[in-house]
């Protein structure tokens, strides 16, 4: 039977974004492999990146257990206690435990991150630790250069249309963060372009029906919004199912996934580039 890789993507955005900014950052968060603590006695890092070509670049995203050297051991027979320090063991500088390594490719066209999300060893991660991962990394190793950031992740195309199939929409809520111009419709550039008029870095509406409606109704506006917000902060809404009970959906519940079979000769780290390299629709 083939084996089957599957990926998550994620949406990394800076300001301000100059051609090459994005494999700067790299370099730069690659070139520190200390490690950043990221989800309880989790550490993250990122290996050092390869060459672009055809608009991408690999990596590797590391994760570990850091051992804390002023903590107790336990012998699990009795559940005796005892200092570490004081024990035979030894634990030598820059080791780390139950580690996890998967591979990434950046495309630099439209900032889109592909990880995947379950290595040739049988380890998984989600794409949303993963995208925690990501984001305290950036958050300790900014460079200068770079202003401000953040880290979506990528929800399938129709999650906007998911979250308002709920039957009767009470509020809905729009969380926008200021994307990157890229491939956008005119009405989507137009939203951008207000935005930056009011020197903003984030827009959050919430819209609540009236007493005397049935449910909520977007206009071409507010349902733009929502698209854009999908990939760029997040959509949700609330309501009541047919049945009459409550309901809440956002569009982080639609995170997008993708499969692809993983040749017997392939490594990870070419198959991740090839990912990234064929969905450039995605």
């Amino acid at each position: 039977m083939a084996r089957i890789g599957r990926y998550g993507i994620l949406n990394l955005v800076v300001h301000p974004h100059p051609e090459g900014a994005y494999r700067r950052l790299f370099e730069t968060l690659g070139a520190d492999p200390r490690g950043v603590r990221f989800h309880g006695d989790r550490f993250a890092t990122i290996s050092p990146i390869s060459e672009t070509r055809n608009g991408v670049f690999t990596g590797k995203l590391a994760t570990w257990t850091e051992i804390d050297p002023n903590s107790n051991l336990i012998d699990k027979s009795t559940l005796k206690e005892s200092l570490l320090e004081e024990s035979d063991i030894y634990i030598p500088d820059g080791i780390g435990f139950n580690s996890k390594v998967f591979s990434f490719a950046f495309r630099e066209k439209d900032h889109t991150l592909y990880i995947e999300l379950l290595n040739d060893e049988g380890q998984s991660i989600s794409i949303n630790r993963a995208r925690s991962a990501f984001y305290k990394i950036l958050s300790a190793l900014l460079p200068k250069f770079i202003d401000e950031f953040d880290v979506h992740v990528k929800v399938q195309k129709n999650a906007v249309e998911k979250v308002l199939q709920i039957e009767k929409i009470r509020k809905v809520e729009i969380v926008l963060d200021l994307p990157n111009p890229d491939d956008l419709t005119e009405q989507k550039r137009e939203i951008l372009r207000e935005i930056e008029e009011m020197h903003a870095k984030q827009i959050k509406a919430e819209i609540t029906k009236s007493a005397s409606e049935e449910t909520i109704t977007l206009t071409e506006n507010y349902l733009a919004m929502a698209e854009l917000s999908a990939d760029n902060g997040h959509f949700s809404a609330y309501g009541r199912d047919e049945a009459g009970e409550a309901i809440h959906r956002s569009t982080k519940a639609y995170p997008l996934e993708i499969e692809a079979p993983v040749p017997a000769d392939a490594s990870r780290a070419l198959l991740t580039r090839r990912v990234a390299e064929q969905n450039i629709d995605t």
